[in-house]
């Protein structure tokens, strides 16, 4: 039945370990030959070839192999694991990307063949850190680890507000930024002192100088602090949470981002809507909350033609569960 699905299909997306669709009788050799305009994505942990091929993986241990982890946190603390596993949206969007060009290799070649993708997850992670394998490779040092400090710049980073885990992120490119923020907080007598008086000097004394605006940034609201700084044309954010995003946030809800979204159990919930504004062919969430299975039999019967005894025999062999709202 999987075979025949894949038939009638322009893509196939998996995310087993290298083999497994092998050992389902599902590889690509078996179904390209049904198939053969059929693209195939497979997204592993490793890639289908190497030592590692055929390893198991997980979000962070690719994070933390990918070298990622030694890269994250704050310098005096040992490494950090995000625990929101980076590769699986990043392979996500590599993945998306690469499947859509294949699509559009295959129809405009004259063969119109398919073809299989390989795509690593690890091979992924450590692309996002090129910048820092670069400068290992042209200086033979490996980069320290700077939170949320930037190479070059200061200051830069994120601040305490006031209230309960509040903060604002300040970002000082130039020193004209750093003479308009100093208008901002009303240029106190330590800004003018010499040691921050250009972007080098304030690097030298970066911590001296952090702790003071930290003071600073401590008796004012997030959205103040970065309210005022924009409008001096000084880069600066409030840390959000979910509540300030779905609540508080401008943009997002003059886009129209979170969406009201008929629910098959609870009736109707918020979620976050589609972040690409096709003018064209505009996206919005038909449901929520469907059942394990709750489409197989939409699929099996309209797209893949099966009779109502197919389908009665399959279910009852255990190869579809029929889900129920």
């Amino acid at each position: 039945m999987a075979r025949r699905i894949v038939d009638r299909s322009d893509g196939v997306i998996a995310n087993y370990s290298t083999g497994v669709l092998e050992k389902l009788g599902l590889g690509f050799e078996v179904l390209s030959r049904r198939n053969p305009r059929l693209v195939m994505l497979e997204s592993s942990g490793y890639g289908g070839s190497g030592p590692f091929a055929r390893y198991v993986t997980w979000g962070p241990n690719i994070e933390a192999l990918s070298g990622l982890a030694s890269l994250s946190g704050r310098p005096e603390r040992d490494c950090t694991i995000s625990h929101f596993a980076y590769p699986d949206p990043l392979s996500a969007l590599h993945g998306l990307f690469v499947l859509m060009a294949a699509l559009l290799h295959r129809d405009r070649s004259r063969t119109k063949e398919g073809q299989r993708i390989l795509l690593s997850q690890f091979e992924t992670m450590v692309a996002a850190i090129g910048p820092l394998m670069l400068e290992y490779a042209a200086t033979d040092r490996e980069p320290p680890r700077i939170g949320n400090r930037e190479p070059g710049r200061a200051p830069w980073g994120c601040f305490p507000c006031r209230g309960e885990d509040r903060w604002c992120v300040l970002a000082i490119e130039s020193d004209d930024d750093w003479n308009r923020f100093r208008r901002v907080m009303g240029s106190p007598e330590w800004a003018s002192d010499p040691r921050f008086a250009t972007m080098a000097s304030r690097l030298e004394h970066v911590d001296e100088l952090e702790s003071a605006i930290a003071r600073w940034t401590a008796g004012r609201s997030d959205y103040e602090v970065m309210e005022s700084c924009q409008r001096a044309g000084v880069a600066a954010g409030v840390v959000q949470n979910a509540q300030d995003l779905l609540c508080h946030d401008p943009q997002l809800a003059s886009r129209g981002f979170f969406e009201e979204i008929p629910h098959f159990r609870k009736g109707r919930v918020i979620a976050s809507g589609i972040p690409l504004g096709l003018t064209g062919t505009p996206g919005r969430t038909t449901h929520a909350g469907s059942a394990v299975g709750q489409d197989n039999e939409a699929v099996l019967r309209e797209i893949l033609g099966l009779s109502e005894a197919e389908l009665a025999r399959f279910v009852e062999m255990g190869a579809v569960e029929m889900g129920a709202v």
